[in-house]
């Protein structure tokens, strides 16, 4: 996910100016953009949606250590907030997650068989990952490269609400405080998101329509 906040081609007036006629300051992208990793995770039955972790990766510089502080009461229990070096997921976090992942469903295992459907992206296919899955127990399903826009329920019926949620509260919060930003203010919104866009839905009709529902 990118969020990038821009004057774009919106003209204000300002004492009787337009933007174009007002003072203008140039700003490096990294000044104005702000990358982080969500790593989102849906099921086709809303009593287990609560259960499933959601990972958040922040670069340091983009998320300071009072704020990161500061967010940990505003947490769900299954919602993690990790602060390194970038904002993006490499192997071994993505393996902790597996393990989260199996801890959260560790309660509904001796009735329900998990079955994790991912893409074909570099991270989800090595060795390790692979061995890590079969030693939890956790069947797994590719999804074939460039498939995702018709096969993954993320891509094809998730994150256009979870998007939209994200954008109207972004767009709330500028106007309110009139066009400041907060790396804080964007991770509760995310947080909101995911409570409310992500399981707050049911996607058990998205995993039928995509031909990967428990039939």
């Amino acid at each position: 996910l990118e969020f990038t906040h821009t004057r774009g081609n919106i003209v204000t007036r300002e004492n009787g100016k337009t933007s174009k006629d007002l003072p203008k300051q140039l700003a490096k992208r990294s000044a104005v953009r702000c990358f982080f990793t969500n790593v989102a995770i849906i099921c086709d039955d809303p009593a287990v949606q609560p259960l499933l972790p959601q990972v958040l990766f922040f670069a340091g510089r983009h998320l300071s250590w009072k704020n990161w502080t500061e967010l940990q009461e505003a947490l769900p229990q299954n919602v993690f907030l990790r602060r390194q070096v970038s904002g993006w997921s490499n192997t071994e976090q993505h393996k902790i997650i597996m393990q989260i992942l199996k801890l959260a469903l560790e309660p509904l295992l001796p009735a329900m068989q998990p079955i994790l459907a991912f893409d074909a992206a570099p991270i989800h296919l090595q060795p390790g990952v692979l061995q890590l899955l079969g030693e939890l127990d956790i069947w797994w399903l590719l999804i074939p490269k460039k498939l995702t826009w018709l096969l993954q329920p993320l891509d094809t019926h998730s994150f256009s609400k979870y998007k939209r949620h994200i954008r109207s509260k972004w767009l709330d919060k500028l106007l309110a405080q009139q066009g400041r930003r907060n790396v804080k203010d964007i991770v509760l919104i995310v947080i909101d998101a995911i409570k409310t866009a992500m399981e707050g839905n049911s996607w058990n009709m998205a995993f039928k329509a995509n031909g990967i529902s428990e039939d």
